[in-house]
């Protein structure tokens, strides 16, 4: 394979800028250690597909569900019907797409499911949210969730596979593992970085043998004990089991995608216009 024409100077002042972000600065001392014990994980999720993108409208599908994980004999999943929605140009987003707003109906529904589950729960018991419970994307509905929770005596964790959460100008959850392994700290591990609202925003290392740390926001520290007696999976080491389990219980595939645009395509073969003129090029290459 030919690569294309670059200056191999440049890739490396590239990966020299690299360097100030991959400093070790964290204090060992300021390092946790989680101690894993059993107990209930309910972990909710939702999955979206777009079904139609008609420009200045589109036609999208969503879900969302949740798994209570009581160790490894006892999994429970219950995940809501799918649900079809039209979004129109007047709900176009800030870049010109409809991703927005369809994130925010999704969000709505894993509320829904989060507040159904919470129902359920007993004190102490543990509520697992695929994202931040704090900052950018995280407003009412997670307040409305934590009260919820606060109510029925349960903590709380959100566990964001991404993040931009950045500790003394460097990316938080890289500095977090250089530092911990620069000082020799002991997994499983978390070291707390911030407060607000009665969450905690911590990055954390839940298993030995875990190659991955993660931003994790929480109402009670001891949450992350039990979150980590749930993430030995083989095949997720230091991702809490309960979670993977709802994400791909909720999400959305394509055999199940490209089933509802046949159905929605059958159903509206006589409206002019509607079908994908990209899709008419591939039938006929």
């Amino acid at each position: 394979m030919l690569l294309p024409d670059y200056y191999e100077e440049d890739l490396a002042e590239v990966l020299k800028g690299l360097e100030p972000n991959l400093a070790s600065d964290m204090p060992a001392g300021d390092f946790i250690e989680i101690q894993p014990t059993d107990g209930r994980v309910c972990a909710v999720d939702g999955g979206s597909a777009v079904l139609f993108d008609g420009g200045s409208f589109t036609i999208a599908a969503a879900r969302a569900g949740s798994v209570l994980y009581d160790g490894p004999a006892s999994v429970d999943e219950e995940v809501s019907r799918i649900s079809i929605r039209l979004f129109g140009s007047n709900e176009i987003d800030s870049d010109g797409g409809f991703m927005e707003p369809i994130s925010s109906w999704r969000a709505g529904l894993e509320e829904a499911a989060s507040i159904e589950a919470i129902g359920d729960l007993e004190t102490g018991d543990v509520l697992a949210i695929d994202g931040a419970l704090v900052g950018a994307g995280a407003g009412s509905r997670t307040e409305r969730i934590l009260s919820a929770a606060a109510d029925r005596g349960v903590r709380v964790v959100g566990v964001s596979k991404k993040t931009r959460l950045v500790h003394v100008g460097r990316p938080a959850v890289m500095n977090a593992m250089l530092s911990a392994e620069a000082g020799g700290v002991g997994r499983p591990w978390y070291v707390p970085l911030m407060d607000r609202g009665g969450v905690t925003t911590s990055i954390a290392m839940l298993h030995s043998i875990s190659t991955f740390a993660f931003r994790i926001d929480h109402t009670d520290p001891s949450a992350l004990d039990v979150l980590a007696a749930a993430s030995g999976d083989p095949v997720y080491p230091g991702y809490p089991y309960p979670l993977a389990r709802a994400h791909n219980a909720v999400a959305i595939h394509k055999p199940t995608s490209r089933g509802l645009r046949s159905l929605l395509a059958e159903m509206c073969r006589e409206l002019d216009g509607l079908e994908d003129f990209h899709d008419v090029l591939d039938r006929n290459w």
